[in-house]
């Protein structure tokens, strides 16, 4: 693990649960991020899509400092040092990109590589950068891979980015290999959050707070 990241790999461990989220009203996430807040949740990822994204995510960051706020989907080192300039805590990218991961930890973002390739998590782990995300593959579910490959790697953890139902968090939650679960459908619904309707969204919140009670997170 990068030293440097230890406080980081830490809070997002103890949110446990992280909405993925495409947004671009800042009032809609001033509210959304307000909500996480009263329920306990310390962690959020806002999909890039270009200055918009940029500007939610400055204005989060200010409002919002102890908060873990993210960004997916980067896929330069440009866009990665316009995150940390707008105050991002950390990134997502695609599969492992050496020249991304390599300048993140030079400027001190951490960035997670969503991936299951081997060698991509192979190389990522030598980095130090020792959490990787993954995706589910299909109909196959993400924990067994976690598993595999946590075995395989050792020190390495693990975060599955959507395809994770919300009967299924007890149970993942409860592996050593995951970190946390990236929630991009029931914790805050895409038709729900472009409705603006937040009395449904924090009904959801409130499940999902419920739902890490009885994990014992």
């Amino acid at each position: 693990m990068s030293e440097g990241f230890s406080s980081f790999y830490a809070q997002l461990h103890h949110a446990a649960l992280v909405p993925i989220v495409r947004i671009s009203s800042e009032d809609d996430a001033y509210k959304l991020a307000d909500a996480l807040e009263k329920r306990g949740f310390d962690a959020l990822i806002v999909c890039y899509e270009g200055e918009k994204t940029l500007s939610i995510v400055k204005s989060l960051a200010t409002l919002h400092p102890e908060m873990l706020i993210g960004i997916s989907e980067i896929v330069t080192t440009s866009q990665l040092d316009a995150a940390k300039d707008a105050g991002a805590s950390f990134v997502t990218v695609p599969n492992y990109t050496q020249a991304i991961c390599e300048h993140g930890l030079a400027v001190g973002v951490p960035v997670i590589s969503v991936t299951v390739d081997e060698g991509g998590i192979f190389h990522s782990n030598k980095l130090g950068l020792t959490l990787t995300g993954i995706m589910p593959a299909g109909d196959a579910p993400t924990l067994p891979s976690a598993e595999l490959f946590g075995a395989a790697f050792k020190g390495s953890t693990y975060m599955p980015m959507g395809g994770v139902s919300s009967q299924d968090v007890t149970r993942y939650l409860a592996s050593p290999y995951i970190e946390a679960i990236g929630v991009t459908d029931w914790m805050v619904k895409p038709e729900l959050l472009a409705k603006r309707d937040f009395a449904e969204i924090e009904k959801d919140l409130d499940h999902a707070h419920a739902l890490l009670q009885a994990a014992g997170r």
